[in-house]
């Protein structure tokens, strides 16, 4: 149910996340909470939206123009895992954590609420290697490791765990459904 995969795209692929994430030209907005579960304020972080669906009236719910290359490269690597399928994306967004002096539990929360909230799924890929993880409600737990990709349904509870080890901790969340 919660697939775990490590060197999940090309390293020219990986190579060119890790060069966007780390660019000036790259916009991140201040989020004061990380989830609609979020309890205080201090459950923050950054964020790059690249589109959706729900809230974006704009064909393929896109922020700006070409904001669906970084989701397409790491949707492109899904293929073989959805048998040649068609997918489509409801949401992706970059995720940016600073370091925390002690790790913090960012509040569970589902990345799809509501009517045919088990059709969705969630993938979310790391982007650099840092102690912080993924908390899944079952027990579960999926470390941050670089180019490591984790696919489960977007209906299933989890959390972000800060990092206490780097300055910053980057992952890209896309929620698709399989068609």
């Amino acid at each position: 149910m919660i697939d775990t995969i490590d060197n999940f795209l090309p390293e020219k692929d990986f190579q060119y996340i890790v060069d966007w994430t780390l660019s000036e030209s790259t916009k991140w907005s201040f989020i004061e909470r990380a989830n609609k579960e979020s309890k205080t304020n201090s459950e923050y972080m950054f964020a790059h939206n690249f589109l959706n669906t729900a809230i974006n009236n704009t064909p393929g719910g896109l922020f700006y123009e070409g904001a669906d290359e970084i989701p397409k490269l790491i949707m492109s690597n899904t293929g073989k895992r959805h048998a040649g399928k068609s997918i489509a994306l409801f949401r992706a967004k970059a995720n940016l954590y600073t370091r925390d002096n002690k790790h913090k539990e960012l509040s569970y929360h589902k990345d799809v609420y509501g009517e045919g909230e088990k059709d969705w799924m969630t993938l979310l890929y790391y982007v650099n290697t840092n102690n912080g993880y993924t908390d899944f409600k079952n027990g579960e737990k999926c470390e941050s490791v670089a180019n490591r990709a984790v696919i489960f349904p977007a209906c299933i509870e989890h959390q972000t765990v800060t990092q206490t080890d780097t300055p910053v901790r980057f992952n890209i969340n896309i929620n698709y459904k399989i068609l």
